[in-house]
């Protein structure tokens, strides 16, 4: 009898299609027993897997060792859904001119985010040449009280509206840096206001700064934003009036590619 043991393309099929499962069954079930019986997967597979899983932000757990699904999941699910007329679509290859126009004027990586369901989520992201490497992927969702995109959006806002998004998201610690503080928050987007673009301090990623605007699409609607970020000795405050500069100019003309398409006639843009 001939014995066929399966090669590394069936073994890694096998291995992807395990995973799957465990992923899938994070939607409804959220104990590692349930986890267990309702893939069929023995104790040590189920366990393993859901430590990768959360190692990778797909799936986190709780402070009742419950499982749920992650932020990149939810940040993937958000780029399927329709984007209203005028907004930002990921599928927009126009927009990658003025990305790398951006990284080779600054030095540093430049994201994209977009709203979605008074979210926001980076649907773009062009690295910065160099070695350091910053842990931002597309499909993530943005903090909005810790970073320069979100602090940008937040800013476009009458402070009582920002004032009730943010109450209804945890507003947490993400570094040493990050303003928790409602009042502190508030005069922070009062200054972003006043000045036209906003700074993450290492507020959202330690030894990360950024600076960030919020782009308008062809409905006049805030739609996302546009930032640019780097180590802290990349974004000193010798160049950061520079760096915002470019970041402002290139959000005007995003915004302007943007108001030249018009909004979409089946509420969707290009």
């Amino acid at each position: 009898m001939t014995v066929t043991h399966p090669g590394p393309e069936q073994t890694s099929a096998s291995a992807l299609a395990k995973g799957l499962r465990v992923l899938e069954a994070v939607l409804t079930n959220h104990r590692l027993t349930d986890i267990c019986a309702t893939t069929g997967l023995s104790y040590g597979t189920v366990h393993r897997i859901l430590a990768e899983l959360v190692a990778g932000g797909w799936v986190v757990q709780d402070a009742d060792r419950r499982y749920h699904p992650g932020p990149r999941q939810d940040g993937m699910a958000s780029l399927r859904r329709p984007t209203a007329g005028g907004g930002l679509d990921p599928a927009r290859r126009d927009l990658t001119p003025h990305l790398l126009r951006l990284r080779d004027a600054t030095g540093l990586t430049v994201h994209l985010a977009a709203v979605r369901d008074g979210a926001l989520v980076y649907v773009a992201k062009v690295e910065a040449p160099g070695s350091y490497l910053l842990g931002s992927y597309v499909g993530l969702g943005l903090e909005l009280h810790a970073t320069a995109i979100g602090k940008a959006y937040l800013a476009t806002m009458a402070p009582e509206r920002a004032v009730r998004l943010l109450t209804q998201r945890p507003v947490h610690a993400r570094t040493r840096h990050t303003l928790i503080s409602r009042a502190r928050l508030l005069v922070d987007l009062s200054q972003i206001r006043e000045r036209g673009w906003a700074f993450d301090n290492g507020e959202n990623e330690e030894g990360i700064r950024c600076i960030g605007v919020a782009l308008r699409g062809a409905d006049g609607q805030v739609c996302g934003g546009v930032s640019v970020s780097g180590p802290d000795a990349a974004l000193e405050r010798p160049t950061i009036a520079a760096h915002a500069r470019a970041v402002v100019r290139a959000g005007a003309a995003i915004g302007s590619a943007l108001a030249a398409s018009g909004p979409d006639p089946d509420g969707v843009s290009d």
